[in-house]
């Protein structure tokens, strides 16, 4: 039997929370993003295996599609989706703050995609508690560190 991706293990794990799974976006190479709702909220979630120097990385058609809806969108890292191990973020804050990244995919392709800090986003447990939310306010966003590249 063929190993479970990420992203499946995600969809199987918030049904257990949940959540109500709205549909599955694919494209040539598989399934990309899942959209969720919980609670009347909506979020758009992907998942990597780790987050790459501390940073959080979105697909620019998945963050303008969650921010044109009004949703959330999340990061699960790891091998198994955790409230604590997973990332909420405004898509008008990443639209706004992330610096657009360019390269080859795991595919070979050349891709965009958005990069911010950890730290901008809210943890999911917390997010659905209510005990806290991403970062919305583009004019008192914390410092991002210096990348390497830039100097």
């Amino acid at each position: 039997m063929a190993k479970d991706s990420l992203l499946g293990r995600v969809k199987r794990q918030i049904v257990t929370w949940g959540w109500k799974l709205q549909r599955t976006y694919r494209d040539d190479h598989g399934a990309y993003c899942v959209r969720a709702t919980y609670r009347g909220q909506t979020f758009y979630c992907v998942a990597k295996e780790t987050a790459h120097q501390g940073l959080a990385s979105f697909g620019p058609r998945v963050t303008k599609r969650a921010a044109d809806t009004d949703s959330l969108l999340v990061e699960f890292f790891g091998e198994e989706p955790r409230l604590g191990e997973a990332y909420v973020f405004d898509p008008a804050f990443v639209l706004e703050v992330a610096d657009e990244s360019r390269g080859a995919s795991k595919k070979g392709q050349i891709t965009t995609w958005y990069e911010l800090p950890l730290d901008h986003g809210a943890i999911l447990g917390d997010v659905v508690s209510g005990r806290d939310e991403p970062d919305r306010d583009v004019n008192e966003h914390k410092p991002r560190p210096v990348k390497i590249t830039d100097y």
